[in-house]
């Protein structure tokens, strides 16, 4: 399986994330996702991701992660598989949404435009995945059940939250 990570400087003004730390922790998983990797980092600096790729469904660069909307809305880096992702992509596409790749990945982010955070409900698989909404300037962590080899820790991000995350969770970034 890929491996992922991330950083968030959640709090107002604080510093931009360290992009050293980031691509250090995304190279020490370098035996989960020996065939690429890749970094993402929003434009004011306060969350990145990182991604270590094990190239499984969409072997093409088209399915390189983290991976961004066309709009630039929303980013992912996601790790695992969705078993009923090419049924997903049928029922986006009969809504509108275009596909670049014939990745799961690009998947998610089509979802989420459309259904939010609800999203998870119809996904089946097993993965876990970390989302930037832009907009919203909010992260949203998912996965099916509590994440255990993909482990999401919410330490002081979150102090009003349980360190465990169930089926789903959103972190939003307090406005400048």
């Amino acid at each position: 399986m890929c491996g992922i990570n991330g950083i968030f400087a959640y709090r107002p003004g604080a510093d931009p994330i360290d992009r050293g730390e980031l691509a250090r922790t995304r190279d020490h998983m370098t035996k989960r996702g020996p065939d690429d990797f890749g970094e993402w980092v929003s434009p004011e600096g306060s969350i990145g991701f990182g991604h270590r790729r094990l190239s499984i469904i969409d072997l093409s660069p088209a399915g390189a992660q983290p991976m961004t909307s066309a709009d630039g809305k929303f980013t992912v880096t996601f790790n695992g598989e969705i078993y009923n992702y090419q049924a997903l992509r049928r029922g986006l596409e009969t809504r509108g949404f275009v596909f670049k790749s014939h990745s799961d990945t690009e998947v998610l982010l089509h979802l989420y435009a459309f259904k939010g955070a609800a999203m998870v409900g119809d996904l089946c698989g097993m993965f876990a995945f970390a989302l930037w909404d832009a907009e919203r300037r909010e992260l949203f962590l998912g996965s099916p059940t509590p994440p255990a080899s993909s482990d999401f820790i919410c330490s002081e991000a979150c102090p009003n939250h349980s360190r465990r995350i169930d089926r789903y969770a959103r972190f939003p970034r307090a406005p400048r």
